[in-house]
């Protein structure tokens, strides 16, 4: 396949370089300049950075991990002003770690884990603080595992699924404990598979989906047993389907969608039935499209967004109708961007975030003319009773905004209704302070209002009373919300999130605490902890499943404290 996919490159580089020329000369331009991303920032290789050969990002809160297949690390940049990325932090292979040719990133609450071709092996950080990443543990390929050449990690809730490209299959590991991963199971390349070649790999429910390079396919295969990983169904290229060369597959139930780099199109899959997946759809480059040699492809709502490494560009596509994939938009490399050789793509809110192998560098992008902005939803700030010259418990308020769209860095906090409290703003510490005047009682109500860089916003209203000392009791009075000594507010990082989340409390004291998920309807999904804690500072992770480990679906879930005798929920969001 080599020789001939040298010939596919060396023709689509001619047609590209030929369709540049064209643009130049005749001033075309792909779409109306409204309709095309935008340039907002980049940063390129330099003697402090690893973006040497930079090949995959993943986005975490703030930061933005980038692997390097050149530099064998991992770099992170701070990206809380997409104009000026910023480097924080990098990580180099060494004797221990596995980060020779890393490959590709996928982050679980506070660990990131790096596929790395050259090494045969995955590599796990620990970037609970983004600016000093720490290397964990590592595992290699050997007799039993399917590591050889790997190329693509997803992770889901305890295990880690890896396609090997040099092995022909994909390994699962269990990771319950990421300073020790273990093999739990492996699935190769047969005469009913189509894992030769296996490159990227996504997991949703109990299955998982391949895109397989040298079979020119997509594997689909049930991991509800990760021990005994079973083939349930193949689709492979043909006359319609563009998926020749399958490179990177991403998912949006009930549709996969593939970029094959010999194709250079976007394939569209319906797997509803996974036994029997069906082409839907089809868009391959032509004098329009940034398709030549799609490379990488992630989903936004009604658009996929292709990196297509000999276009040096990145293709919008509309997906709203799959059997029609239609161009939305393009943006290709020049004098200003970092886009030659893009290998990888992730939008998340209004920006796209591009790892370019040639350039050496990454590439943000505006994008939110393809996308809704969201307003801010705010909710569970807490009531809180404190008798007379009590201090009312200061309240950090990212922790009760939830924005797809906007960090929360970027969020305008205001508030109204205090006019007999005072309201004190943390602008370093983005933490609200109410306090009451010497010798007052009574009650009030605030509304605090969430305001996002598009202008939208949201609300949530909390009432704070100062009781005599002769009407207080010793637990002191509250509602289900309330704060009391003992107690803590609920946060967790990242929200939204996929496929897991890291959910973190404070507990003043030793105390029951039961920690449970509930979906929209009041349902118990899962409980997280229950039983005695000791005071401190506590963190649990939950990896999106229920209690009968099953992958619950995308929407909004309420986590739920019980800590002694005080309540307090928080809203997640789960993202597929």
């Amino acid at each position: 396949m080599l020789p001939f996919e040298d010939k596919r490159l060396g023709i689509g580089l001619i047609g590209s370089l030929f369709a540049a020329a064209m643009q130049a000369l005749s001033g075309f331009s792909s779409a109306s300049a409204q309709s095309d991303p935008i340039h907002v920032g980049a940063l390129f290789d330099n003697p402090t950075t690893a973006l040497g050969g930079s090949i995959s990002v993943k986005l975490y809160g703030n930061y933005l991990l980038v692997a390097s297949f050149e530099e064998d690390g991992v770099e992170v940049l701070d990206v809380s002003n997409p104009t000026n990325p910023i480097h924080v932090a990098a990580v180099f292979d060494n004797a221990v770690t596995a980060l020779n040719g890393a490959r590709t990133i996928d982050i679980s609450g506070e660990y990131a884990y790096v596929a790395s071709r050259v090494d045969s092996g995955v590599e796990i950080l620990d970037i609970s603080d983004p600016t000093q990443p720490v290397h964990v543990s590592a595992i290699f390929d050997n007799a039993t595992t399917a590591l050889l050449g790997a190329r693509s990690v997803c992770v889901v809730g305890n295990r880690a699924y890896v396609a090997s490209y040099d092995d022909d299959g994909v390994e699962i590991l269990d990771i319950s404990n990421p300073a020790q991963p273990t093999h739990l199971g492996a699935i190769f390349d047969n005469a009913t598979t189509a894992l030769d070649g296996a490159y990227s790999i996504c997991v949703f429910g109990n299955y998982a989906y391949v895109a397989a390079r040298e079979d020119d396919g997509v594997e689909i295969i049930d991991v509800s047993n990760p021990v005994t990983p079973t083939h349930v169904g193949a689709v492979l290229d043909n006359a319609v389907t563009a998926l020749d060369g399958a490179r990177a597959i991403a998912i949006q139930e009930p549709y996969v969608y593939v970029a094959s780099f010999i194709d250079s199109g976007l394939e569209i899959i319906d797997v509803s039935n996974p036994s029997a997946p069906i082409h839907v759809g089809a868009l391959f480059d032509n004098e329009t499209t940034a398709l030549a040699a799609a490379w990488a492809v992630d989903l936004d709502g009604s658009y996929a967004y292709v990196a297509a490494n000999v276009d040096g560009g990145i293709e919008v596509v509309d997906v709203s109708d799959p059997t029609r994939p239609v161009h939305a938009g393009a943006i290709f490399d020049n004098a200003t961007t970092a886009l030659d050789g893009a290998r990888s793509v992730q939008v998340y809110g209004q920006y796209a975030y591009v790892a370019a192998y040639r350039d050496d560098g990454v590439e943000i992008l505006d994008v939110s003319q393809f996308s809704t902005n969201l307003p801010p939803v705010l909710s569970d700030i807490p009531n809180q009773t404190v008798t007379l010259g009590g201090r009312f418990s200061p309240l950090r308020m990212d922790n009760f905004v939830t924005d797809p769209d906007d960090p929360d860095s970027s969020i305008i906090w205001s508030w109204n209704g205090n006019s007999g409290l005072q309201v004190l703003w943390d602008s370093v510490r983005r933490r609200i302070r109410v306090r009451a005047p010497l010798g007052w009682t009574g009650s009030e109500t605030i509304t605090f209002t969430a305001t996002d860089s598009g202008g939208l916003s949201g609300n949530d209203a909390a009432t704070f009373t100062v009781v005599p000392i002769s009407l207080s009791t010793v637990k002191g009075q509250h509602d289900g919300n309330s704060i009391v000594p003992g107690a803590t507010i609920l946060s967790n990082f990242p929200n939204p999130f996929n496929p897991s989340t890291t959910v973190r409390y404070d507990l003043n004291m030793e105390s029951w605490v039961t920690l449970s998920v509930h979906n929209s309807l009041g349902q118990k999904v899962a409980t997280l902890v229950n039983g005695t804690e000791s005071a401190g500072h506590k963190s649990v992770l939950w990896n999106g499943r229920n209690e009968a480990g099953v992958t619950v679906s995308s929407g909004i879930y309420l986590v739920r404290m019980l800590a002694g005798d005080v309540v307090h929920t928080r809203q997640i969001i789960l993202t597929k």
